[in-house]
């Protein structure tokens, strides 16, 4: 039997809607993917929390082996590191070089580009620096170099992940703030000659005498913090 040209066309046109219909589900079903994918859930959050806390510890028990190993506080060196710098004062053969073979041994990495929000000039860079002074860790409060920390920093950290950061290190659930900015001079030997002082507002009482941890600067460029520190002076 033969079909009209009427019924050819309609079949035709529901071929051509159905084809439609099906870009426009594939189209909604990927844009919900990238939606996902830009916001972490609660597992997400303390997966990069703990990636975060292990990279750190990592990098702090190199430094103890290298200083074990007769290193000087100012011996070491970050150089080998995208954000580390090289230091004058370290031996030549790079023995007390964190990232080198022959010293550390740490495999040099960059932030996951999920952990970190963008727009400031150090979002999601390690940095580490002998610029800052913590309450409760070391010497507290003196005016010159000598109670300032080596401490390495990941700067802009998602909250959500900065929020895990602070469950896991002290089940904390107070995030503290901090009025001034930490400073973010790259370490190369050397500490600053007037370092500035972290932890003295009221709000950053949560993170007293502990030596990791995530705050929230509210002075500088409005961002959250994950500090570590490597050596307590």
């Amino acid at each position: 039997m033969n079909h009209s040209a009427s019924q050819r066309g309609s079949s035709f046109f529901l071929i051509l809607l159905g084809i439609a219909i099906f870009a426009a589900l594939s189209f909604a079903v990927l844009q919900g993917g990238r939606v996902s994918q830009s916001s972490l859930s609660a597992d997400q959050a303390r997966l990069a929390a703990q990636d975060i806390l292990q990279y750190a510890d990592a990098v702090a028990k190199a430094v103890q082996t290298l200083r074990l190993r007769g290193c000087t506080d100012r011996e070491i060196s970050f150089a080998g590191h995208p954000t580390g710098v090289a230091n004058p004062s370290a031996p030549t053969d790079e023995s007390c070089h964190v990232f080198s073979l022959s010293g550390g041994k740490v495999n040099a990495k960059i932030a996951d580009s999920t952990y970190y929000k963008t727009g400031n000039t150090w979002s999601g860079q390690w940095r580490f620096t002998g610029d800052d002074d913590l309450i409760g860790i070391g010497t507290n409060g003196c005016s010159d170099n000598t109670c300032a920390e080596l401490i390495m920093t990941l700067y802009d950290v998602k909250p959500d992940i900065c929020a895990a950061i602070e469950k896991i290190v002290a089940n904390n659930t107070t995030m503290a703030t901090e009025n001034d900015a930490m400073m973010w001079n790259n370490f190369a030997g050397s500490y600053y000659a007037t370092p500035e002082i972290v932890g003295d507002d009221t709000g950053g009482a949560p993170m007293h005498g502990r030596g990791s941890g995530c705050f929230f600067e509210d002075g500088g460029a409005n961002a959250y913090v994950y500090y570590h520190v490597l050596i307590a002076r």
